[in-house]
Formats: C-alpha cells, structure tokens, sequence
C-alpha cells in the first residue's frame, strides 16, 4: 500500500510480459490439443480484455454476414464440473449461429447480441454476445462456433430462440415450489442453489 507510482506500473509491466509470453505458448500447444497436429487453424488468441467488451478477433469476425466463424474456447481450470455465462464482444447486431464446436451433429442456437454497456476503454464493442457455456467438464474445454448470419430482427422467426429460451442446460433449473399456500422461485447453477419466498 505504501509503493510509489512508478513501481506498481513497473510491476504490472513485468507481470504483463510475463502473461503475453506464456499466452503465446500455450495457445500454440493448446490449439494443437484441441484441433489437432494437422489443423490449418492458426494460432489462438486470447482476449484478455473481455471484462472491458474488448475481443479483437470476435470483433473482427463478426463484422459482415457469413464471412467468419469464430471459434471460442472457454477453459475450466477448476478441479470440477461447471457451467457458467460469458459475454464475448461482437461488432454486430443481428443473429448470430452457434454451434458446439466437438460435436458435428450439434444442434443450431440462433441468438441475438445484447448492446453492452458504454465502456470508456478504446476499441470496446458496442454488442455482446450472451453464451452459455453449458456443462464444461474439470480442467477441460468447450468450443463453440459462432457466426454473424446478419439481419437484426428482434422477434425470433421459425427455428430461432431468443437468448433465454436458448439457456436449456441442465445446469440452469429455475423451478417453482408450492409451500403453504406460497409459490416460492428456485433457481440451482448445479453448484448453489437458491431459493426466493413467494
């Protein structure tokens, strides 16, 4: 608490080096893990910024229509099964495919962006992406492919489901529960569960 200035700068400058060095070698080994010796996707990017809606390559891939799909892997470096929600930074409004990257007979979600909120930080997308990341299992990965499919409408037509009718895993249950006379509202992540009184 008591460090000048410059030495908190000088500290994270080292620490931010350190970061991007070992960024580059593991996104290398841990593209060859997931896609294989043989696979002409290039090396993979880390967006390190996620929590300022910044995401060059997801931005990038995601300014015209069926140009780009965008793989995004999320890790889980916890010793357990978990699910959680990201927001991954896109420049565009419309409709947007994802599909499970490992699985070839995946189903199709359609979703639409949700506008992020104004961050002040230099290159921050406009929109998110709400995704769902479903069950990843302990130290493992999932990977999804994401694709702007252009056009904004903002009432799903046949075959498309809006953001919360797409969150169908089994690790988001929201029941209700009838106790005297009450309707409580359970809401359970598989990890924690909580229950609000009716």
């Amino acid at each position: 608490g008591t460090a000048k200035q410059h030495v908190a700068n000088d500290y994270s400058k080292r620490l931010q080096k350190g970061i991007d060095a070992a960024v580059a070698v593991t996104s290398s080994k841990l593209g060859r893990l997931i896609f294989g010796v043989n696979s002409t996707i290039g090396n993979l990017t880390l967006c390190q910024r996620l929590n300022e809606t910044v995401c060059d390559v997801s931005q990038a891939g995601t300014l015209d229509p069926n140009s780009t799909t965008v793989s995004v892997i999320v890790y889980n470096a916890l010793a357990q099964q978990r699910s959680t929600p990201i927001l991954l930074p896109v420049s565009s409004a419309g409709s947007y495919s994802i599909r499970s990257g490992g699985d070839p007979n995946s189903t199709e979600t359609i979703i639409s962006p949700i506008q992020s909120l104004k961050s002040t930080a230099a290159g921050a997308a406009s929109y998110a992406l709400p995704l769902d990341t479903g069950l990843i299992p302990a130290l493992g990965a999932n990977t999804y492919l994401v694709t702007f499919i252009g056009g904004f409408d903002s009432h799903p037509v046949d075959g498309e489901e809006s953001y919360l009718d797409s969150v169908t895993s089994e690790q988001r249950i929201l029941a209700t529960k009838t106790i005297g006379g009450k309707e409580d509202v359970e809401y359970s992540n598989g990890l924690i569960t909580a229950v609000f009184d009716g």
